[in-house]
C-alpha cells in the first residue's frame, strides 16, 4: 500500500470526526442554552407569546434516535430573530384587528412550526383554526409535540406540497425538512405528489 494513501485516507477520518466533535460540542452549548431558559422560546414582536419546547437531555446528543428531536429543538429556540418583519406585520394585522382572531389561517411550509404554534395563541382558539402544511412528517410531528406541550388544540396538521396545480410530480433540492421544490426535475423526486 502507498504511503501517500495511508495518510489520506487517515486524514479524511480525522476531518470527520473533528467535524462530529465540533457539532456534538455546539449541540451541548445550545442544549445548555435551552435547559438555562427552562425549556421556553419567547417570541417578543408577537406579544411575548411564550412557547415550551421538549426537555431534552444532554445525552439525547449522542443518541441516535433523539438526535433529530435535540436538533428541532435547538433550531427552534432561534425562531424569534428569523423572518422578523413578517412577525411584526402579522402581530400588529391582529392586534389593529385588521386580520379577524375568529378566521381561521394557513401555514404553507409550516416547517418546525414556529408560526403555526405562535399564530394559534393568537387566533381565537374556539372558532378558528390554524391549517398547518408541510411535507416533512419529522416536522408534523414535532408541531403535534409543541402543539400538546403548549396546550394548543386549533392546529389541523396536513402532510402536503402545495402548488399551483394539482398532483403534479415535484423535485426538491436540500434537506427533505427544509427543501425548495420545483418542477424543472433538479435534485431528487418528492414521494407527495402536489396538492392546491
Amino acid at each position: 500500500m502507498n504511503l501517500k494513501y495511508i495518510y489520506k485516507k487517515l486524514f479524511s477520518q480525522i476531518k470527520i470526526l473533528y467535524i462530529e466533535v465540533r457539532r456534538i460540542i455546539y449541540l451541548f452549548i445550545e442544549v445548555h442554552k435551552l435547559r438555562s431558559a427552562k425549556y421556553k422560546v419567547i417570541f417578543a414582536d408577537e406579544g411575548k407569546i411564550i412557547v415550551n419546547l421538549p426537555k431534552v437531555r444532554f445525552m439525547d446528543i449522542i443518541m441516535i434516535k433523539q438526535l433529530k428531536l435535540v436538533s428541532l429543538c435547538v433550531s427552534f429556540k432561534d425562531r424569534p430573530s428569523h423572518e422578523v418583519l413578517l412577525r411584526k406585520i402579522v402581530f400588529d394585522l391582529y392586534k389593529n384587528n385588521i386580520l379577524d382572531k375568529k378566521k381561521s389561517v394557513i401555514d404553507i411550509g409550516a416547517s418546525m412550526a414556529d408560526n403555526t404554534i405562535v399564530w394559534s395563541k393568537i387566533i381565537d382558539y374556539r372558532c378558528a383554526k390554524v391549517f398547518a402544511i408541510d411535507p416533512s412528517l419529522d416536522n408534523i410531528k414535532f408541531g403535534k409535540t409543541l402543539s400538546m406541550l403548549n396546550d394548543v388544540n386549533n392546529i389541523s396538521w396536513h402532510q402536503n406540497v402545495c402548488a399551483d396545480k394539482e398532483n403534479v410530480e415535484l423535485h426538491f433540492e436540500g434537506n427533505w425538512g427544509l427543501a425548495t421544490f420545483n418542477k424543472e426535475r433538479k435534485g431528487n423526486t418528492s414521494p407527495i405528489l402536489s396538492t392546491t
